[in-house]
């Protein structure tokens, strides 16, 4: 069953929407602002169990840029969760705007749970470490 949740926050005088939909065993994140445009979309996909590296997969889909922002926060918060996730970042090419965009997009992930049917499960995937997060993102 599938589930949505949208909201804001606010940094500085930037607002931030987020719509986060819930599909499942994978997640769709869109992130932007008051412009609702749609500049990429991207993939982050769990190695199989038996993979022999337990690195995610990502892609970007489509974009108007070669930025890549949306692709880098997909395969981090794929490796974060052990899920596949789409991500579609459409904000300003700026870090602090967009570090704080992936600290909400983690903290609706987490509210979420693990997937439907997964029992905790992670796709074999050991989700990674706050520390892990934190040095994959920089840059963004």
């Amino acid at each position: 069953m599938a589930s949505v949740r949208e909201f804001r926050e606010s940094l500085l005088d930037e607002e931030v929407l987020f719509q986060v939909v819930a599909l499942g065993q994978s997640v769709y994140i869109w992130i932007g602002n008051d412009e609702r445009r749609m500049d990429a979309l991207a993939v982050g996909v769990p190695p199989a169990p038996s993979a022999a590296r337990q690195i995610p997969s990502g892609s970007t889909l489509f974009a108007t840029s070669a930025d890549g922002a949306s692709q880098g926060l997909a395969t981090r918060l794929t490796r974060r969760f052990g899920r596949a996730v789409f991500v579609s970042l459409n904000l300003r090419d700026d870090p602090d705007i967009r570090l704080f965009a992936e600290k909400h997009a983690v903290e609706a992930l987490k509210a979420l749970g693990p997937p439907d049917g997964a029992n905790g499960a992670t796709n074999g995937v050991e989700p990674a470490t706050v520390a892990d997060t934190r040095a994959a993102a920089a840059p963004l």
